[in-house]
């Protein structure tokens, strides 16, 4: 069954080059490849160009923001299902579409697998999708839509709200899977590694202001003001939480690191001698 892998890139000359490398390694015959770029000046239409032979459908023009563009790439692509993998995103492996399409025929509209989430080099979480998608799970987090393969007729029945800049993605699946009871399976398949890095927004006022007046115009007003009853301070406290986590494994590599160095010595020093350089080293601020 036909894949559309689809890149949105704006601007991305620093990262663009991992992703495409990680598309069209895929051992997986029956995909397509589409970029839409907006029109970047930073050297990315360079790098896509360097590339063209094993791109599909390629387009650089002026777009009104991420999810025009998306919907203008699901427009323009021809497969079944169609997965976003953004600029600085990439497949785990080049075996992930193959592993896949072993679910593809069960005909689900979406098939989500895990995420492995990265920040400055180092992994600081791994998302695993939700056996079922709820309301409830919605209202205090969304599903990987790097880890997500949609068909694109509900794509085509269910543009992304333009009109929105960070949350249409969160709505997609709010209005699909929630509302219209759209099919979903989760599968345990790693499917994307997904870059962190420079994005404070999933916990910016602004995400939290779109989330409420979406929430305002879908659900009925008594479950809306459950909603900011029980969840109105999630996302405040989920960024704590979050750069808490990432804070202690910053920690926990940093010592690693002066064990790593402490090891070198054994051969020269022996035990005592290794004994000693371990207790100077965490002396030094390490412990």
């Amino acid at each position: 069954m036909k894949v559309s892998v689809i890149t949105v890139s704006f601007n991305a000359v620093s990262c663009i080059e991992r992703t495409i490398k990680s598309v069209i390694s895929q051992r997986y015959n029956d995909f397509e490849y589409i970029i839409v770029d907006g029109q970047s000046n930073d050297g990315t239409i360079e790098i896509i160009q360097k590339y063209h032979a094993y791109i599909s459908k390629w387009i650089s023009e002026p777009d009104r923001g991420i999810y025009n563009a998306m919907n203008k790439a699901v427009r323009i692509c021809s497969g079944e299902y169609c997965i976003f993998m953004n600029a600085g995103d990439m497949f785990v492996n080049p075996l992930v579409l193959k592993q896949v399409s072993l679910f593809l025929d069960d005909g689900f509209d979406v098939l989500t697998g895990c995420e492995i989430s990265t920040k400055n080099g180092k992994i600081v979480d791994y998302v695993k999708p939700p056996q079922k998608a709820t309301l409830k799970h919605f209202f205090v987090t969304s599903i990987s839509h790097q880890a997500s393969f949609i068909k694109r007729s509900l794509l085509l029945e269910y543009p992304y709200d333009e009109h929105l800049k960070l949350v249409s993605d969160w709505k997609f699946w709010l209005q699909t899977l929630v509302l219209d009871g759209k099919s979903y399976r989760s599968i345990d398949v790693d499917v994307c590694v997904f870059n962190h890095d420079g994005m404070t927004y999933a916990f910016s006022d602004i995400g939290n202001m779109e989330r409420k007046e979406v929430l305002m115009s879908l659900l009925p007003k008594d479950v809306y003001e459950e909603y900011v009853k029980r969840y109105s301070g999630f996302w405040f406290a989920k960024k704590r939480r979050y750069y808490g986590k990432l804070q202690r494994i910053l920690h926990i590599e940093e010592l690693k690191n002066k064990l790593k160095i402490a090891k070198s010595y054994v051969d020269v020093l022996g035990f005592y001698g290794f004994i000693v350089v371990i207790l100077k080293i965490f002396k030094s601020g390490g412990g």
